[in-house]
């Protein structure tokens, strides 16, 4: 078995924070930088190297003058050692052939260089064989490198050696004098040899190359490696996993190590070398070093020369010293906190030792020199604790930077913005409103500098990173009116990856590069309103008005119709509002369009008059009258008619027998019915009347049973000769019983002012505890005329998404008196679940809505399911379902989903229905005469309910209330009572005077009940006399 050789290299791949130019702050570091040479650099303090030659003066000159080598009296080792492209560990040596980076011999040699013996200054070393023909210096030189590995090929012999992977191998000898390198003479505290990285970015240039002699084995060979952070030193991967050591390239003996091996060497050596590169994945640098010797003691063993020096090498890659930040979720860090934290110092300390190994067999004492501050993170094994032949423990650090953000001011302020201050952007948020700074450094030593133009900032978490270009239009949006918003800062530096541009820290994944820490302001977007009025010239509102939230200092634009009906009139556009469009202010601008009356065209129209029956058949043959739209018609009818031999006489009354004439054609139904020989009816009349009792609108005529229950019904408001008259008093015979005479119902009416004619409708925007968060919307309406409301599906408050959750059963209606508050409610909305919103709408055949859209909010996947009504009343009009919804259910998509229900106007004739009211028995039996009611669709009906009721002599009780006593007409309603009878073993008498003890009427007739007296009578007497006989014997037997 043969001495070999021990390399060792590791190559750091640092991924870490930015270094930053040198700069005064940094003038006692020395950067290693691609394109330099140190090794000429006078300011680097190369220890001994920089001594002069003091041995050997005399061959050296020799072998200058003989032009062998170059030599000058006064030269240092430096000098010499560049001058004749020398490295410091070449020795004589019998293994010939390594060459240098520009192919040049790097050992000495007899043959090549003559007879040339000089020792180097520091302690002792090895004699040599075929001396005075060497150069004696210290055995071991380790290398710091950046830029492309200065690595040499190996001996074409050694192809066969497969566990070095590429074919290119570690050198025997390494050359003296690379640009981008440094080696461990340099490598000291008083040089601070200082490698720039940046935040988060992996720099793979980097080799660290420890070894020992060239032809001189070391056994027992071991390392120390140790890098610490401030005072910590650097955990493990699974403890710390910003700070680890990852070993991807292999441990390996060199090729003259290789060859210096036995069979049984060679045969072990590769699953030695395995093993041992398996164990170093992922390793922690309070690791790192024992893992390693637990490799080369391993690949020592397996090389079969356990007890004599053994030669292996190795690649090592380090990552990630410095990945990692505190503050990267903390975007409201304060200016010392970020600066603090652009830039990082990992100290690395490492040399090489041998553990228990003697030279020729005999003790070195002259090796035991590892510092004692080193000695107790070492394990010894048996034997000697020697420090390779290096001068000094070296050292150097990697210098980790990062951008980072200053001078942004208070960042609890909140600031005022309105799309006024956009000349003074850049001071109050842009650029100018802080301080960029970014002092890393490429690896050739040049700044990277900054770019605002990779600043993004979000608003409000939303999705969107904007540039400081496109931030101030996108403030501008009406959403942010009147909120307080947050705007978030990101920078990516200038050497990262484009891709993580606009992303927040959680966002962007290793080694896509440096990036400084977002920070977070907030502020407040000033709102102002435009409210545009829709009014004639007597100012007088006639359209709902538009009351508009906008950003101060953004262009409005108001729309208005050419045309608008009011109250069965129609206005036209007479005057444009000066101020339709403008730039918006704080507080309300007012927009006022005003309309005139139009003249009414002439249109006349036909009022048809229909005399039937219950059943709908005509009794007597209709009348047609064509009058002027606008005219006020009137009808009559007689009280009886004679049809088929039968005396019919009038039951009700139409609530249109007389009133405005509209377009179209306008149908008016007398019901007459045949009279109850049994029952008189007598006449209840209503009348709408002014104070001096003028009729304001047709009187309406009901004929009713005597006796039977009567109501009455009346509007809240009526238009008479272009005024509106309000109720003013309700008479207190409006419903009740009647008996043998008319009745006359009169209720009273009166002009009431523009105030008391209108209503308000307040629309408020909650979330579920009832705080407001948006401003609540006022509209003032007629009273009498239909409202609606709206209300967005998403509101940002508080830099919170909020989510409509349902709309109140109120959001349109009909104005009363008064205010309508209509309250819609929001849910904080929850990222993990996404919702969509199903709208439904309900239109004519030509696309107008016709009612107010429903809107809900569902989770996306869930079913949902609509509703629509048969029939509705929209401007007087009465429209019945035409075309059904397709999508009227379904499953809940990511978005919006429509739903269109279609209608279509009731034709003239039907604009009518009646609701007939019956009292039954629970056989179906009529106890008492149905009431028919004539109403218009759309309209509100009540019907009468009775506790008890009197049929052929007897008295029935409600048994059964039906659902539908109350609600709106859409089509003819039937609503039928059931009554029972009432138990008769315990009657009432209505009269009090007769109201005395009596037997129960079981139903005999009162002409039997002398007869049934004398029965019972006599069944006493008898009953008695027998019990007296029974208790007469029962005394006989005693006395007996």
């Amino acid at each position: 078995m043969r001495k070999s050789t021990i390399l060792l290299c590791l190559i750091l791949l640092l991924s870490t924070a930015s270094a930053h130019p040198v700069h005064a702050d940094n003038a006692d570091k020395t950067y290693l930088l691609t394109g330099s040479n140190y090794y000429t650099d006078s300011t680097v303090d190369k220890g001994f190297l920089d001594t002069v030659i003091t041995t050997n003066i005399t061959n050296l000159v020799a072998s200058a003058d003989a032009g062998i080598i170059v030599y000058a009296q006064g030269m240092t080792y430096n000098e010499f050692y560049l001058a004749n492209n020398i490295a410091i560990e070449d020795r004589y040596s019998g293994y010939m052939g390594v060459l240098d980076r520009n192919s040049n011999l790097i050992n000495t040699n007899p043959t090549k260089y003559g007879p040339l013996t000089y020792d180097g200054p520091s302690i002792p070393t090895v004699a040599t064989t075929a001396a005075p023909n060497a150069i004696a210096g210290n055995i071991t030189s380790s290398r710091l490198t950046v830029g492309v590995l200065p690595i040499v090929p190996g001996n074409t012999n050694t192809t066969t050696i497969k566990n070095y992977g590429t074919g290119t191998y570690f050198p025997n000898l390494i050359g003296y004098g690379e640009d981008n390198t440094v080696n461990d003479y340099m490598m000291t505290e008083k040089n601070k040899m200082t490698i720039p990285t940046r935040y988060n970015t992996t720099r793979s240039d980097i080799t660290l190359t420890m070894r020992s002699s060239p032809s001189h084995g070391l056994r027992g060979a071991q390392t120390y490696l140790r890098a610490k952070n401030g005072t910590d030193l650097i955990g493990s991967y699974a403890s710390n996993p910003n700070y680890y050591i990852n070993a991807t390239a292999n441990l390996h003996i060199t090729p003259y190590g290789y060859s210096q091996l036995g069979g049984i060497g060679k045969l072990y050596m590769d699953s030695a070398i395995r093993n041992a590169n398996g164990l170093m994945i992922e390793k922690g640098v309070n690791e790192f070093s024992s893992t390693l010797n637990t490799g080369l003691r391993e690949i020592q063993k397996n090389s079969g020369a356990s007890n004599i020096p053994g030669g292996m090498g190795g690649q090592i890659q380090l990552t990630g010293f410095y990945r990692g930040s505190d503050l990267d979720s903390d975007f409201f860090a304060t200016e010392t906190e970020r600066t603090n934290d652009a830039i990082n110092d990992t100290e690395v300390v490492y040399f090489m030792y041998a553990s228990g190994d003697t030279l020729r067999g005999n003790d070195n004492p002259a090796f035991l020199n590892v510092p004692d501050a080193y000695k107790s993170g070492i394990s010894l094994d048996n034997g000697n604790l020697l420090k390779l032949l290096s001068p000094n423990v070296s050292t150097f650090i990697i210098e980790t930077t990062r951008p980072f953000f200053s001078n942004f001011g208070d960042l609890s302020t909140i600031i005022d913005w309105d799309a006024t201050k956009h000349a003074s952007f850049d001071t109050t948020l842009g650029g100018s409103s802080f301080t960029l700074t970014d002092n890393g450094i490429f690896s050739d030593g040049t700044a990277i500098g900054t770019d605002i133009d990779n600043i993004r900032v979000f608003i409000n978490a939303e999705a969107t990173a904007y540039t400081l270009t496109e931030l101030p239009v996108a403030l501008s949006d009406d959403s942010y009116a009147n909120q307080d918003v947050t705007l978030t800062y990101t920078y990516t530096a200038l050497d990262a990856k484009a891709s993580a541009i606009g992303k927040l820290p959680a966002d962007i994944t290793a080694n896509d590069g440096a990036y400084a820490v977002p920070f977070t302001r907030t502020i407040h977007v000033a709102g102002g309103t435009v409210t545009t009025h829709f009014v004639d010239e007597d100012d007088l509102a006639i359209a709902s008005t538009s009351i508009a939230t906008k950003v101060v200092g953004t262009h409005y634009t108001t729309q208005r119709p050419s045309t608008i009906t009011y109250n069965n009139k129609n206005y036209t556009l007479k005057t444009e509002a000066t101020n339709k469009t403008g730039t918006t202010t704080s507080g309300n601008t007012d927009v006022t369009y005003v309309y005139e009356l139009d003249e009414p065209a002439i249109e006349t129209a036909t009022i048809t008059t229909y005399y039937h029956d219950t059943n709908g058949t005509d009794l007597q043959t209709l009348t047609t009258q064509i009058l002027n739209v606008g005219q006020t018609y009137t009808t009559t009818r007689p009280e009886t008619i004679q049809f088929n031999s039968e005396t019919y006489i009038l039951k009700t009354e139409p609530a249109n027998k007389s009133g405005p004439v509209v377009s179209g054609n306008t149908d008016v139904i007398y019901i007459y019915e045949i009279p109850d020989p049994q029952v008189n009816t007598v006449t209840v009349t209503t009348y709408y009347q002014d104070e001096s009792g003028t009729d304001l609108q047709p009187s309406i005529l009901q004929t009713v049973n005597t006796n039977s229950p009567y109501t009455t019904t009346r509007p809240q408001t009526i238009n008479y000769n272009n005024q509106v008259y309000a109720l003013w008093s309700e008479p207190t015979n409006k419903d009740g019983t009647v008996g043998t005479d008319p009745i006359n119902v009169i209720y009273t009416y009166r002009i009431e002012t523009r105030a008391e004619l209108d209503g308000t409708v307040t629309t408020y925007f909650k979330r579920q505890d009832g705080v407001d968060i948006q401003t609540s919307q006022i509209q003032t309406l007629t009273i009498g005329t239909a409202y609606t409301t709206t209300a967005p599906t998403t509101i940002i408050f508080d830099g919170k998404t909020y989510l409509l959750n349902t709309a109140p059963a109120n959001a349109s209606g009909t104005v009363v008196a008064g205010n309508t508050d209509v309250t819609y409610t929001y849910d904080l909305t929850s990222p993990q679940q996404q919702t969509g919103t199903v709208t439904t709408y309900y239109r004519n055949i030509a696309g107008q809505d016709i009612k107010a859209k429903s809107i809900q909010t569902l989770v996306v996947g869930t079913p949902y399911t609509t509703a629509r009504t048969a029939t509705i009343s929209y401007n007087g009009k009465a429209y019945t379902i035409k075309v059904e919804a397709t999508n009227s259910t379904g499953n809940v998509i990511n978005g919006n989903i429509d739903v269109i229900y279609t209608y279509s106007e009731l034709n003239n004739e039907i604009q009518t229905a009646t609701v007939t009211t019956k009292y039954q028995d629970t056989n179906g039996t009529d106890i008492r005469d149905a009431t028919v009611s004539t109403y218009n669709v759309g309209t509100n009906y009540q019907t009468q309910r009775l506790e008890t009721l009197e049929y052929n002599g007897k008295q029935y009780k409600l048994k059964a209330e039906p659902s539908n006593t109350q609600g709106i007409v859409n089509e003819d309603i039937l609503v039928v009572y059931i009554y029972e009878p009432i138990n008769r073993s315990t009657p009432v008498d209505k009269d009090p005077k007769n109201n005395v003890d009596s037997l129960p009427n079981a139903g005999i007739n009162s002409s039997l009940l002398p007869i049934v007296a004398m029965i019972i009578l006599g069944s006493g007497i008898f009953l008695i006399l027998m019990e007296s006989r029974n208790l007469l014997s029962d005394q006989m037997k005693t006395k007996k």
